[in-house]
């Protein structure tokens, strides 16, 4: 064997040297060395190259994507869609990738329009919804920038104080004499996400939308876990002013907080003779209308979670029916592919025991089985050189067969399976469309063989 592969190495290099072992890989992988060069002349090793060979994406089709540096995953998922390199790359420009391309795709916008909505940082549904409502991206800037004195409609449902804390919020980023650089940190982007969040809101309030909706109720519960965890650290802040007797901190913070004072917090205002009588906090801890007025809340509010709960039952209970439909179809899908492949395996082992295992460059005057499809036809019948070049299903490497009598009859296209002779020398071939002819100068080279007979499996 290795004199064999010693052999191929001199055809294939002009007998200059002998392969190092790594060009050996290469080739054992039915990598050509014209084909290893362009795969290293784009930074791609031998398991990068067959990454990309897995993804039914060879050098031909793979560079393109390259150039564009692409990786070979993301390149597979760009193909799903049917683009480009070209067109992907421009897609990926605007910050959409493979998976967020179908909505937006859906839209039906030019990629320019498209980019001019992005520009606005909207959320696709947002864009979805405001496209049409016919808004541009130039009216819906002048939308989202005026100043929103009321809150959305769908906002007030909810009976929550997200919108309010972002005025506290601005407080506390202003106030630069006391000790909370970390809340004010916390407060910053919090304040950018309500306002962006109440924007939503009034878009979802042109236009009920499912989607929308819910993507607009899953940020109204982010700030609020990032309003209570803010509130919890002014809480401390709050609770170690008393401790340290700061009675210019707790002043400043008392009024902050927004849900019911500590007994401790009564008792440093009842201390030092604080006066917050009047206060809307401190009466919350003594005036049994505030716990009515509580009640009367929480019990809205709970009435409120309870039929957004039942909703969300009812639309999960409806996606189960159906995710169980389309389990069952996958199931059977899967079955019938199962059956495919095994019927595939064994239709292989058989071609294969019978057949001769499969051509590969390596190859030297054996007799071995080329399967694939007729690519295009050498040479004019009856002559000598008479032929086909034929795509090797198992490396998708072209083949010249010569078939000077014409025996397998092949055509354009056509699916085969055949004994042939592996020939231990390429041959230059000058390819126009479906036809080629033999020229032993042309830069085009193809590893040979000869046919025998079609491959039958009894």
């Amino acid at each position: 064997m290795r004199y064999l592969l010693w052999m191929l190495a001199v055809l294939l290099f002009g007998g200059c040297f002998q392969p190092t072992p790594e060009e050996q890989k290469w080739l054992y992988a039915g990598i050509t060395q014209e084909k290893k060069k362009i795969w290293e002349l784009y930074g791609v090793n031998l398991e990068g190259a067959k990454t990309w060979r897995g993804y039914k994406l060879p050098i031909e089709k793979a560079r393109a994507w390259l150039s564009e540096d692409f990786k070979a995953e993301e390149a597979h998922a760009w193909t799903k869609h049917g683009l480009s390199a070209a067109v992907a790359k421009a897609w990926n420009d605007t910050g959409i990738d493979a998976k967020s391309y179908g909505n937006w795709a859906a839209l039906g916008l030019e990629l320019e329009e498209i980019k001019k909505w992005r520009t606005l940082k909207l959320p696709y549904y947002a864009v979805r919804i405001l496209s049409q409502l016919k808004f541009t991206p130039k009216t819906a800037k002048v939308f989202i920038s005026q100043e929103f004195g009321a809150y959305p409609d769908i906002f007030k449902s909810f009976n929550t104080e997200i919108y309010d804390f972002a005025k506290t919020c601005q407080e506390l980023v202003a106030a630069t004499s006391y000790p909370i650089q970390g809340i004010q940190q916390q407060c910053t982007p919090y304040q950018s996400a309500t306002a962006k969040n109440k924007i939503l809101g009034h878009i979802v309030d042109m236009q009920k939308d499912q989607e929308a909706l819910d993507a607009y109720l899953s940020e109204l519960r982010e700030l609020k876990v990032t309003k209570d965890e803010i509130h919890r650290n002014l809480s401390l802040k709050i609770n170690k002013s008393m401790d340290e007797n700061d009675v210019t901190f707790f002043n400043f913070v008392f009024t902050k907080l927004h849900d019911e004072p500590s007994a401790l917090e009564m008792a440093f205002i009842e201390k030092h003779r604080l006066d917050y009588e009047e206060h809307p906090r401190y009466l919350a801890y003594s005036d049994i209308v505030f716990w009515l007025e509580k009640e009367k809340k929480e019990a809205q509010e709970h009435r409120a979670l309870l039929k957004e709960e039942q909703a969300k039952q009812h639309i999960k209970e409806q996606a189960a029916r159906e995710a169980k439909i389309v389990l069952a179809q996958k199931r059977e899908a899967l079955a019938k592919k199962r059956a495919q492949e095994l019927q595939r395996i064994e239709r292989t082992r058989k071609m294969h025991t019978q057949c001769g295992a499969p051509i590969h460059p390596a190859m030297h005057n054996e007799r071995t089985l080329i399967e694939g499809r007729v690519a295009f036809i050498v040479g004019a019948q009856g002559s000598s050189m008479y032929g086909y070049g034929v795509v090797h299903d198992a490396d998708e490497v072209v083949y010249y067969v010569r078939d000077p009598y014409n025996a397998s009859g092949a055509t354009v296209n056509a699916k085969i399976a055949w004994i042939v002779t592996a020939v231990s020398r390429q041959a230059g071939l000058e390819i126009k469309g479906e036809s080629a002819t033999y020229n032993m100068k042309s830069s085009d080279r193809f590893g040979m063989a000869k046919f025998e007979k079609r491959c039958r499996i009894e």
